[in-house]
């Protein structure tokens, strides 16, 4: 059960929603998202990278410099500058 919960943890992590998101929208509405249809993969591809790996790699950065002792930031006064950093 333990496994099931942490698989569906990182299938909807909230860092991959954006993206999960402009998939749908491109997918079954792009009208809305006002992009070509052979642009769709290029700006998946663009906000995956900033919404997502831009923010892992800044917790990659403050777990090497030490500035969060673990990446699950259990401990709330760690919580504020990768936050304030992924915001």
């Amino acid at each position: 059960m333990r496994i099931v919960a942490t698989v569906i943890s990182v299938i909807f992590h909230p860092l991959l929603l954006t993206t999960y998101l402009v998939l749908l929208l491109g997918t079954f509405f792009p009208a809305l998202l006002m992009i070509a249809p052979q642009y769709l993969r290029v700006m998946i591809a663009f906000i995956f990278c900033f919404t997502f790996l831009l923010p892992v790699v800044n917790l990659i950065m403050f777990r090497m410099f030490g500035t969060i002792s673990s990446y699950t930031l259990e401990d709330r006064k760690e919580r504020i500058v990768p936050f304030m950093a992924i915001a």
